[in-house]
């Protein structure tokens, strides 16, 4: 089985829509170009990488936020590799694939999970 890895974006749904419920479930809330992309035909089982959240279901309640790993208030090292074990374990997949990451994001994925190679997938 293949865990797939799709990073946040800046672009939320607040940002096209300032009306939107302050709570939104993670999967509707990212309106970056490659993140619609993957949205097009989704892989399962797939997860999303926030920079403030951590690894989170796409089902997951956010709430609008603006922060990118560097800038100060992100999730730390430690707090995604005790994420990425938790993941690890439910899921127990045999490849995780980043999805339409740029680079930094692909290594706080393997910091996430240190003991998987992380293929990378551009769509």
């Amino acid at each position: 089985m293949t865990l797939y890895v799709v990073s946040c974006t800046k672009r939320k749904i607040w940002d096209d829509n300032p009306a939107t419920p302050k709570n939104v479930r993670a999967a509707n809330a990212y309106r970056g170009t490659r993140f619609l992309k993957w949205l097009e035909s989704p892989k399962s089982p797939w997860i999303i990488l926030s920079a403030k959240y951590g690894l989170i279901d796409p089902r997951h309640w956010i709430t609008n936020y603006n922060v990118t790993f560097g800038s100060g208030g992100e999730i730390s090292d430690r707090e995604l590799n005790l994420q990425g074990r938790d993941w690890f374990f439910a899921q127990t997949p045999d490849d995780i694939c980043a999805v339409n990451c740029d680079p930094i994001y692909v290594e706080k994925i393997k910091r996430a999970f240190p003991n998987m190679v992380i293929k990378e997938v551009q769509l």
